[in-house]
């Protein structure tokens, strides 16, 4: 039987051929794109980025804890910089050697947090009694075979204290990248 000028037969070739080219338009570039995503990989404090890898750093949440030592009866809180520390300890990896063979650090900034806040009370909480703050943004960096990565806090101005010194403390809570393999550098 012929209708509209094909055969049955052929009408049910053309109907599968034009059916896996409309598949194919759609799939085809959801592949091309997650070709080179790499392995996704979630990041702590003192993350270090496995030999002939590239850690695509997509996100970073970095922790400061400011912890008074003892009886504190008031503080001001200070603003907070919060920087995502990379460093190469093995020179023999490092990308930039200075003269003497130690390798720089590369320290990003993730962000500044503060409070305007006087917080009381910390006389009862038997000398720890710590203030958190997260710090944290989507980012575009970027950590080689053997890099280090450690999250580190920086006073933006010293706090009105009523008391003893602080400790300073940061850490790494969270992040997101992607592991892809390393060219040569």
């Amino acid at each position: 039987m012929v209708e509209f000028g094909f055969s049955v037969e052929r009408r049910e070739i053309m109907k599968k051929v034009i059916c896996l080219l409309v598949l194919g338009v759609v799939f085809f570039p959801a592949m091309i794109c997650s070709a080179g995503e790499g392995q996704h990989v979630i990041i702590r404090e003192g993350y270090i980025v496995p030999d002939g890898k590239m850690l695509l750093i997509d996100e970073i949440t970095i922790q400061c804890t400011l912890t008074p030592p003892g009886q504190v009866d008031s503080i001001s809180i200070p603003t907070f910089n919060a920087l995502l520390q990379i460093s190469t300890p093995d020179a023999a990896k490092c990308r930039e050697s200075l003269m003497d063979g130690v390798c720089p650090i590369q320290a990003y900034s993730i962000g500044t947090g503060t409070s305007e806040e006087t917080l009381y009370g910390f006389g009862g909480c038997d000398g720890y009694c710590p203030f958190e703050l997260d710090v944290g943004r989507r980012t575009n960096l970027v950590a080689y075979g053997g890099d280090k990565l450690e999250g580190k806090c920086r006073l933006g101005y010293d706090p009105a204290i009523d008391g003893p010194d602080l400790f300073l403390t940061s850490r790494i809570v969270t992040g997101m990248g992607r592991l892809v393999n390393a060219s040569k550098r």
